[in-house]
């Protein structure tokens, strides 16, 4: 008689289980490859102004190029001056009735300190009002972690520093244009996450960790924003080939130019988005099917190859005062470049960009 029942019982179970899996499937491939774009949404913000950190080369260059082509000004922050002074120029020149203001600033200073340079600057420019922040400003710093020195080896003020880049600099400046984005009346603040939030990056403990902070950090704060009419978004790429990974070449790295624009086509989308569909589909493959573990395995075999060049490179360079740590240990050494001969199946072939 109980068996009568036990059949068809497990069997609704199945069918519904299939069916659940079907529409969540069916979701994120509309949200992945089909949901609307976010033109009408920045639409809104043209004739904004838009600060933008680490402007002068990858991701926030191009970042730079297409929010001027939407009409956006543009207020650019980088150390290089040279670069932002060329930059300014040439989007001057391709898009005359925008403005862009150039600010030289280095992140890694006091906060007191840069809290005060960007106040002078609002203030020396008749700046009030801010319609987008974006924080492209981060990475690995000191590099000792990108060359997989054991945690003994690396200063703790180096260690410091990764951590200061890729969150102190970035909650300041949130922190910093809120009123301004308040006086307008709208905001949209983007900032960069990472895929190693998800997983870890073994021998990037520091820089996984900051971005797992971002990630959490704008998940919790994105309710409070909305009742000031602030969106807020996470971009949490895979590897892109900025100058950090620009050596990496493979089926799920993305250059600058596609990420850029699938981050602003999804930008309204967040409070955590993965917008490039390559990183979008390892992420579900990683987390769904193969696992977290499997995840981290396949970045360690990427990042091992990154410490194994950047080693190459430093042995005919001498050492700067903020590169990369050298791995001093001959063991270390000998693990390394012996775990850089795997190749990750994501990551084959890794030829030198």
């Amino acid at each position: 008689m109980l068996s009568s029942y036990v059949v068809p019982a497990f069997a609704t179970i199945g069918v519904c289980s299939v069916a659940l899996c079907a529409f969540n499937l069916t979701r994120w491939a509309y949200d992945v490859f089909l949901a609307p774009s976010s033109d009408a949404f920045l639409s809104k913000f043209r004739g904004d102004w838009c600060m933008i950190t680490g402007a002068a080369g990858g991701t926030g260059r191009c970042f730079a190029e297409r929010l001027a082509a939407k009409g956006l000004n543009l207020i650019l922050v980088d150390i290089n001056e040279g670069a932002m002074e060329e930059m300014r120029r040439s989007l001057r020149a391709l898009f005359p009735s925008v403005e862009v203001k150039t600010l030289r600033l280095d992140l890694m200073e006091e906060m007191r300190v840069v809290e005060g340079n960007l106040k002078a600057f609002m203030q020396d420019n008749g700046i009030d009002k801010i319609g987008v922040l974006l924080c492209c400003a981060g990475g690995v710093v000191s590099a000792g972690s990108l060359c997989h020195a054991l945690l003994r080896e690396r200063p703790l003020s180096l260690l410091y520093r990764d951590v200061q880049y890729n969150v102190s600099s970035t909650l300041l400046c949130c922190s910093f244009v809120l009123p301004y984005m308040k006086h307008n009346g709208r905001g949209l603040i983007m900032l960069m996450s990472s895929m190693s939030a998800l997983a870890g990056l073994p021998g990037s403990p520091e820089y996984a960790g900051a971005k797992a902070y971002l990630r959490l950090w704008t998940w919790s704060i994105e309710e409070e924003l909305r009742r000031d009419n602030i969106t807020i978004t996470a971009f949490t790429p895979g590897f892109i080939t900025t100058p950090l990974c620009q050596n990496l070449r493979g089926p799920i790295c993305a250059t600058p130019e596609s990420f850029v624009k699938w981050a602003l086509h999804k930008c309204h989308r967040g409070p955590i988005c993965n917008p490039h569909p390559k990183h979008a589909i390892v992420e579900a493959i990683g987390v769904n099917i193969l696992g977290i573990k499997y995840m981290r395995q396949q970045a360690e075999a990427a990042s091992f190859e990154i410490a194994r060049r950047v080693m190459s490179q430093k042995q005919q360079q001498p050492p700067s005062k903020n590169g990369p740590v050298l791995v001093e240990d001959p063991r270390e050494k000998e693990r390394i470049l012996k775990a850089a001969q795997k190749r990750s199946i994501f990551f084959w072939p890794m030829t030198a960009g």
